[in-house]
């Protein structure tokens, strides 16, 4: 089974022998993947949608696992019961979709060792959520695919709400730490993008362009922080 760059490091975060659900799982390459390797004994896949649920029960038939891999249709985390698996994958949507899930099945996310979230957005939205909640982020990764950079969080349910300050928020409490050589070419390019998005906005003189000239460049500050 070809897994993308994003996939594929999200599979290398699934300890091995963990009972897996992947939600959303659209195609069902992720599930696929971890069962033929060997990493999952058994996987679940929940979708939503009664197009990709059907895709994904046939491209798991055609791969010879319907009897290691469960599709089942349903919102999120709905369709699995508490303590079928033990980690959580939840990736390829937008930080709002995802929130929703986790406070629409609190009781089950409780009990998991680990959640695996890997948002397309608004990811300071995602990480302030999960502070509030209990959540604490036990590792960040960054990968690069096809010019687009992607943020993937691993989470457990901790139960206190954490400290946690702007940065932590914007680029995260691992990756402003782990200054590899993905993660710098990552905050650079954030820098990059804002710092023309800023040029844009001082064109603009309006009560809303000052405030937002204020907020990015704070935004820029802390990405220049990291940096140093």
């Amino acid at each position: 089974m070809y897994l993308s760059k994003r996939l594929l490091m999200i599979a290398s975060l699934v300890p091995k022998d963990h009972k897996i659900v992947d939600v959303g799982t659209d195609h069902a390459y992720l599930p696929i993947y971890l069962v033929e390797k060997g990493i999952c004994p058994r996987a679940i896949a929940t979708e939503v949608r009664l197009g990709p649920f059907h895709i994904a029960n046939r491209n798991i038939k055609m791969a010879g696992l319907k009897e290691k891999i469960d599709v089942r249709l349903g919102f999120g985390l709905e369709p699995i019961s508490m303590g079928e698996v033990n980690t959580a994958i939840i990736a390829g949507m937008g930080s709002e979709s995802i929130i929703d899930i986790i406070k629409k099945s609190k009781d089950k996310v409780s009990s998991l060792d680990l959640l695996i979230l890997q948002p397309m957005t608004k990811i300071p939205v995602l990480r302030k959520q999960l502070f509030d909640m209990g959540f604490e982020i036990l590792d960040e990764k960054v990968v690069k695919e096809e010019q687009r950079f992607y943020e993937i969080l691993i989470v457990k349910m901790q139960g206190e709400k954490r400290h946690y300050d702007d940065i932590d928020l914007y680029v995260g409490p691992i990756i402003r730490q782990m200054k590899n050589s993905v993660n710098i070419d990552y905050i650079k390019t954030k820098k990059e993008k804002l710092e023309n998005l800023l040029l844009k906005i001082r064109l603009i003189k309006t009560d809303g362009s000052r405030r937002a000239l204020k907020k990015y460049e704070k935004q820029l500050e802390m990405l220049e922080e990291v940096l140093q």
